[in-house]
C-alpha cells in the first residue's frame, strides 16, 4: 500500500490526471490469477488519483 501511495503521488507530481490499470499474473504453468494483494493495491493506487469510478 505504501508503494501504491508513493507511485500515485509521484504520478500526480508529474502531471498525470488518470490511469488505466491492466493486471496480469504469472501465467504459463503458474497461477493465472493475480495474488491476494492485487485488488486492494489497485484500489488504493486509483484512489490516490481521486477517481470517480473503480470497476470490480
Amino acid at each position: 500500500m505504501i508503494a501504491a501511495k508513493k507511485a500515485a503521488e509521484e504520478a500526480l507530481a508529474k502531471g498525470l490526471t488518470g490511469v488505466h490499470v491492466k493486471v496480469r499474473a504469472a501465467g504459463g504453468v503458474k497461477s493465472k490469477s493475480p495474488g491476494p494483494g492485487a485488488q486492494p493495491a489497485i484500489k488504493f493506487f486509483v484512489k490516490g488519483f481521486g477517481s470517480r469510478r473503480t470497476p470490480n
